[in-house]
């Protein structure tokens, strides 16, 4: 009895559910900056290399030093091997006349050398990839602004490769082991903004976090060697490249967060739900073809001409609110047809840059915890926090 019960209800469910669909609307729009600048300021791109090119100049005498200490080392040995050798063959000369006379002369015995010094391998200096001046401006853009002499300028400061680690991880035993190399390093970098009277507009450090590149994996550690005789220096500058032009990127990304005004493209959802059991949702589609049209003018028409067209939508889903019953799954506006009104309220307030009504509509969504909806809405509270705090900026 029970089972027939339950079989009852899934089915008087399932005959009562409205059949939702979920338009997918994919448009453009300008990100207001952080930092509010006057766009027709123009920008220059300015490379500070100074503490770059002393990472190359201080890896050299790195290398020097270690090389002339062992050099120094050496020359000292063999002076003293040279000594030996020399009281050696004055002691051979002077045995051998001595011997003619004296046959059973000792011969004379060579002194032992003193231990040779031994060069441990020392790699070789690391010399940074010079950073060209147009790749870098060909990656930091400041959107929304023009280059030019006269306004801001956009300092770059690269610090090299710092903290490098090798990293050796072994899998296995016996036949079957296997040891696997990478390269751990970071590789700081600053950037700057600097106005025009020479104040500091922004100012960021960044690429301290750790990155890995994978070298490769060996049966063992005679096999990395083997490997890194030939392939050392272009292990190191396809390093360097990764490094550089991810270091470029990062800063141009962070700089446009800030200051800039990028074009950002952004896929949203508008809930709607098709005729059901006799129930005319006619209104509800009406009102996704507005939204619609209102969402893919934002990239081309003002603010006020958006907010018109998307008055347009709201006014349709605020009046089919009214008609909420959710307690009645049979009604037409019932439980979940409601959560998915306040899904697109909310959305349609939040592009309208009414934020409070966005708020409102986000937290009656979560309230009426319907799963889906739920979940759409408390996704939507972060991009309306992301999106009130640039617009706050701006005002």
């Amino acid at each position: 009895m029970k089972r027939l019960l339950l079989l009852l209800s899934i089915i008087t469910t399932g005959f009562f559910a409205q059949n939702i669909d979920e338009q997918r609307v994919t448009f453009k729009y300008e990100q207001k900056p952080l930092i509010s600048i006057d766009k027709s300021i123009p920008y220059a791109l300015e490379l500070n290399l100074e503490k770059y090119n002393q990472k190359s100049k201080d890896s050299i005498v790195k290398y020097d030093y270690v090389m002339s200490q062992f050099e120094a080392e050496y020359a000292a040995w063999y002076l003293k091997k040279q000594e030996i050798d020399k009281n050696y063959l004055l002691q051979m000369s002077t045995w051998e006349k001595q011997r003619i006379t004296t046959p059973t002369l000792a011969q004379p015995i060579k002194q032992f050398y003193p231990l040779q010094p031994f060069k441990e391998d020392v790699d070789f200096p690391i010399m940074l990839n010079p950073i060209n001046d147009d790749v870098a401006s060909g990656v930091i853009q400041l959107a929304g602004f023009t280059k030019g002499q006269g306004g801001m300028k956009v300092v770059y400061e690269p610090q090299g490769i710092e903290n490098v680690q090798l990293e050796e991880k072994t899998k296995g035993t016996g036949a079957t082991a296997s040891i696997s190399y990478s390269l751990k390093y970071s590789s700081p970098y600053t950037i700057k903004v600097i106005d025009p009277s020479g104040g500091v507009i922004l100012n960021h450090s960044g690429g301290e976090n750790v990155k890995s590149y994978t070298i490769g994996k060996f049966d063992n550690k005679y096999g990395y060697e083997y490997w890194k005789i030939d392939n050392y220096d272009l292990m190191w500058k396809t390093v360097q490249e990764s490094a550089i032009s991810g270091n470029l990127v990062e800063a141009n990304d962070f700089l446009n967060s800030q200051i800039g005004y990028p074009v950002k493209s952004i896929t949203i959802e508008i809930y709607t739900v098709k005729k059901f059991k006799g129930m005319d949702y006619s209104d509800l589609i009406k009102a996704y073809t507005l939204a619609k049209k209102g969402y893919l003018s934002i990239e081309t028409e003002s603010p006020k001409m958006v907010k018109a067209q998307l008055s347009k939508a709201i006014k349709i889903w605020e009046q089919a609110e009214k008609e909420s019953y959710i307690q009645d799954r049979k009604a037409r506006i019932n439980k979940k047809v409601t959560a998915l009104l306040y899904v697109n309220l909310a959305r349609a307030y939040l592009w309208s840059d009414n934020f409070s009504k966005a708020d409102y509509y986000i937290q009656k969504a979560i309230a009426i915890s319907v799963y889906k909806y739920k979940n759409d809405a408390t996704r939507l509270q972060r991009l309306v926090d992301y999106k009130r705090k640039r617009f706050i900026a701006n005002k």
